[in-house]
Formats: structure tokens, C-alpha cells, sequence
């Protein structure tokens, strides 16, 4: 059994670019509910200006506020979209296969989904996974000449999706029960496999710094082979825990140009 919690705050409402403060506890949906009733919705924060009026507000009422931005965790698009070259008919209206309390978000990480026998659960698109591709030009007999590919091989969903764009068409869409079940037919020993639907995950754009100290008297860190080696295991290791595939690391460089600096004392005899 999974538990929601709420969290009640007081609301904005916006309406023609114009701000009220509403004085009651709601929920996000009942303050939603509650400002189109009365002709608006909450606030829409159009760029600084607007930002430092709500904090304002924010501060005068002593009180966090609703505002109209959300994670919608239905908003699902196919990778491979349906007006491609996508032979064997058109897309079909039907009702996706979510496995039991899913998808479900989990701590707001998981926006790409797997197919699980066969019901789907959304999961962390970091996380390594075998997965299907599509194939418009290449026939599969292990799945009834439809074009779909078991790729025997463990890859972000990102990762997968390069793949199959390079070696194929792109990540499968999965447009009916039939397809489906043809999926689940394949190496159900394994149980997690990834599909072509995924979201965008809302994550705050954040820039931060650290530093890196090496011990070791035997190596320039400054050579500039060495410096994007570093970076890249740095890069590979921070998309392990986090799920924006834009993820962008850069040297902070001195005055002088460097990137590291030898802090080690000198000693005189």
C-alpha cells in the first residue's frame, strides 16, 4: 500500500497577469479547483519581476503558496513518434497495462518506463536495463516479423535510445494488446525491459561547485588528457544519482589558467 501525504498551503491565484492572495489551507488541486471557479488559475510566474512579487507576498503572509507549476505524472510521449514510418497500422486507443500503483514517481526520479512480463512500471531512466528496438527496414522472427529486436545488453534508457537510433529506427511504441503480448514473450526471465515511452521530469536548473584534492606526487592533473578523463568519471558517476540527462560538468579555471594548484608545503633543511 502506498501512503500520499498532503501538504496544505495558502494560494495564488493569477488572472490576467494579476495576483491574489487567497487566505485558506488547500491542497495543489483544490487551490487549482478553487481559482478556476472564480474566472483564473494559480499563478503563472512570467519571468523575475513577477517571481520577486510572489516571494513578496510570500513573505508578507508569512506562508509558502501554491503556485501553478507541476510535475503531471500522465504525461507520457513515445519515443518514436506515431507519424514516423511505423509499418503495421496506425496507433490504436487502448488502455496502457500499468502494473499495480503505478506509475507512481517514485521520490520524483522515475520518468521512463519498462515492461515487466506484461504489465509497465515507470522507473528511473538511469537505471541499466536490457530493451527492444524498433527496426522498420529489419524483420524479427522471434517476434512474428514485426520489426521489434531484443537487444541482449544493459543500458540507461538514454543510452537505449542512441542505440537503437544508430543501429536501428528507435525505441519501440507498443500500440496494442497483440504487441504487447509479443513483447512478453520474450527472455521472461527478464524481468525489466525498456520501452519507448517516457516524460520529461521537472528539475530545478543548479549550479554548484566542489573541489577535488589528489594525494598522489606522481601525476599532473593539469595535463589535459588527465583533466577530461577526470571529468568524465565524474560526469559517469553523478548520472548514476540523478536523472537530468543534461548534466553539464566544467573545469573552473584560475587566473593563471590552471585547473589544479600543488598546496603542498616546502620544507627547508
Amino acid at each position: 500500500m502506498i501512503g500520499l501525504y498532503f501538504l496544505l498551503f495558502t494560494g495564488v491565484c493569477s488572472a490576467l497577469h494579476q495576483y491574489y492572495f487567497v487566505d485558506k489551507s488547500l491542497t495543489w488541486s483544490d487551490a487549482q479547483s478553487h481559482c478556476r471557479q472564480y474566472g483564473g488559475d494559480l499563478a503563472t510566474v512570467h519571468g523575475p519581476e513577477n517571481q520577486t512579487r510572489l516571494v513578496e507576498l510570500g513573505r508578507k503572509y508569512n506562508s509558502h503558496l501554491w503556485i501553478g507549476l507541476y510535475d503531471d505524472v500522465e504525461s507520457w510521449t513515445w519515443s518514436l513518434s506515431e507519424n514516423a514510418n511505423y509499418s503495421g497500422g496506425e496507433v490504436e486507443p487502448w488502455s496502457w497495462p500499468w502494473r499495480t500503483h503505478q506509475p507512481n514517481n517514485w521520490e520524483g526520479r522515475e520518468g521512463c518506463v519498462a515492461i515487466n512480463i506484461t504489465t509497465w512500471l515507470d522507473a528511473n531512466c538511469n537505471e541499466e536495463l536490457f530493451f527492444f528496438c524498433f527496426d522498420n527496414d529489419t524483420k524479427d522472427a522471434t517476434l512474428s516479423d514485426s520489426g521489434f529486436v531484443y537487444i541482449n545488453e544493459k543500458k540507461s534508457w538514454w543510452d537505449a535510445q542512441s542505440y537503437c537510433r544508430e543501429h536501428h529506427t528507435d525505441l519501440p511504441s507498443i500500440r496494442n494488446m497483440e504487441e504487447n503480448r509479443l513483447f512478453s514473450q520474450i527472455n521472461k526471465v527478464i524481468l525489466k525491459k525498456w520501452i519507448g515511452l517516457h516524460r520529461s521530469l521537472w528539475i530545478p536548473a543548479m549550479k554548484q561547485s566542489f573541489r577535488i584534492k589528489f594525494c598522489s606526487a606522481d601525476i599532473d592533473p593539469n595535463d589535459p588528457e588527465l583533466s577530461e578523463a577526470i571529468l568524465k568519471q565524474l560526469h559517469g558517476k553523478l548520472k548514476e544519482k540523478m536523472v537530468n540527462e543534461d548534466l553539464n560538468l566544467t573545469w573552473a579555471k584560475a587566473p593563471d589558467g590552471e585547473i589544479f594548484h600543488n598546496t603542498r608545503e616546502t620544507t627547508t633543511s
